[in-house]
């Protein structure tokens, strides 16, 4: 039989180590909090409120980890806290919802009104202008989005000056025009019209054509209805081409019709008897107009009621060459008047040769001795009728082929009542061999005053036939 062994002192000694062991590693353990107050408890001090409570935390090295770990858990709880209180806090009072800046204008804006400027006024020109402006605007710049006020420019009107043109240049560009007055219809490189023609076709009784200045080729027109041309800032020259359709004259007339400051050039049909101007009835005014290198400058019918009038124009080197052409060729019409015009040139037809009842040619030039010119008659009345030649100077040129320079009823067939009148005349003989001034072909005394006669020698006679003229 086993007796157990009683354990001796050292055995009660080594349980007493291990205890004591034991006890040291527990106090080891115990968090700071613990030995803070135990240590504030030893010296008598009062402990603190965060000492006095207790929390037990992992002992060993994995102390600090799972401090770490409860303070995130604490960091995140407060987060998701603030973050409650905040959608409480929006949900109660809630923000307006932010938007783009308006692109709109404002719809009121003031505007400061620009004091008028003062454009000084130009001199007239020689020619006067038929440009048409624009009146300038005076709207106000459209501001940008951010501006409150806006200053419009000043509005200022430039001085137009007139388009100018020579009479052997193409229509140049014009300005844009305005809506033209009633009545008229413009021709021109801008216009509503590009051809003459087509605006005398597309016109009313009493309308103006207003033609710009250039040249017009094979712009051709029979005129049925009473009508004014006036050529515009400068001479509008309407030039024949190869041959004229009408087989008559560039401008052929059949009512009262006015040209002014317009160019007749080239005119020449297959008979020989072409013209600037063919006037066949009604009246026919020409004024500050040229003819140049026509067959007829102007020619006329029969028409006993008509009046024919040119003033302030220019007559050159019309004439074919046959003695038939002229530069001036008026038929059995009313009224013949020639005013400060002056013809040069005539190639060997007459300046004037008029078949009306009634003639007058007054402060005119007649220049026969130009460029060995072959002019006949300066003035021919073949038929008789009133006449009247005062104020005019004519030449009678070297190669001149007739040695007078007015004749007066050398066809017969006079009118009822025929006259002629020869007042303050200026006559230069420059032709070899004899020559007449005035030679009177009927049985009615010519008269005539103040006159002047140059180159005449004892070969020359002032006048051949019944009168009297100093």
């Amino acid at each position: 039989m086993r007796h157990k062994r009683r354990r001796g002192p050292l055995k009660f000694a080594a349980w007493g180590a291990g205890a004591v062991l034991a006890l040291s590693l527990t106090a080891v353990a115990l968090p700071g909090e613990l030995l803070d107050s135990a240590s504030a408890s030893h010296r008598g001090d009062k402990p603190s409120a965060s000492s006095s409570k207790q929390v037990s935390r992992p002992a060993g090295r994995f102390a600090h980890h799972h401090r770490a770990k409860a303070k995130a858990k604490a960091r995140a709880k407060a987060i998701a806290r603030a973050k409650a209180i905040a959608a409480a806090k929006a949900k109660a009072h809630p923000r307006p919802t932010r938007t783009t800046r308006p692109t709109a204008r404002p719809t009121s804006i003031p505007t400061v009104t620009p004091k008028p400027t003062v454009t000084p006024t130009l001199p007239p020109s020689g020619t006067p202008s038929a440009t048409r402006t624009t009146t300038p605007s005076s709207t106000p710049v459209t501001p940008k989005p951010t501006s409150t006020v806006t200053v419009s420019p000043v509005p200022t009107s430039t001085p137009t000056s007139s388009p100018t043109s020579s009479p052997t240049s193409s229509p140049t560009s014009s300005p844009t025009s305005t809506a033209p007055k009633a009545g008229e219809l413009w021709v021109g490189p801008n216009e509503q019209y590009k051809k003459v023609g087509d605006a005398i076709r597309a016109s009313k009784p009493g309308n103006t054509i207003m033609i710009r200045a250039g040249v017009y080729t094979s712009d051709y027109a029979q005129i049925t209805h009473a009508l004014t041309l006036k050529g515009v800032g400068g001479v509008a020259t309407l030039k024949a081409g190869a041959s004229i359709s009408n087989g008559k004259a560039i401008l052929v007339t059949d009512a009262d019709v006015t040209v002014e400051n317009i160019a007749f050039a080239g005119a020449k049909v297959p008979d020989g008897n072409g013209a600037g101007i063919r006037q066949q009835t009604g009246n026919l005014t020409i004024r500050s107009s040229r003819f140049e290198n026509n067959e007829n400058g102007i020619l006329t019918a029969a028409d006993a009621n008509a009046k024919i009038r040119i003033e302030d124009s220019t007559f050159v080197n019309n004439g074919k060459g046959d003695g038939q052409t002229h530069s001036i060729y008026v038929g059995r019409v009313g009224e013949l008047t020639v005013l400060r015009t002056t013809i040069t040139g005539t190639k060997v037809g007459h300046g004037v040769k008029s078949r009306a009842a009634r003639t007058l040619v007054s402060g005119a030039t007649i220049d026969d001795g130009v460029n060995g010119s072959t002019t006949s008659y300066a003035i021919d009345l073949p038929n008789g009728g009133v006449a009247t030649i005062e104020k005019t100077t004519i030449r009678q040129g070297a190669a001149t082929e007739n040695p007078a320079m007015i004749s007066f009823g050398a066809e017969g067939n006079l009118h009822a009542t025929n006259s002629l009148a020869v007042n303050g005349n200026t006559f230069i003989e420059s032709r070899p061999g004899p020559s007449t001034a005035v030679n009177n072909h009927t049985s009615v005394a010519v008269t005539g005053t103040g006159n002047t006669f140059t180159g005449f020698n004892a070969d020359d006679k002032v006048l051949y036939g019944p009168g009297k003229i100093s």
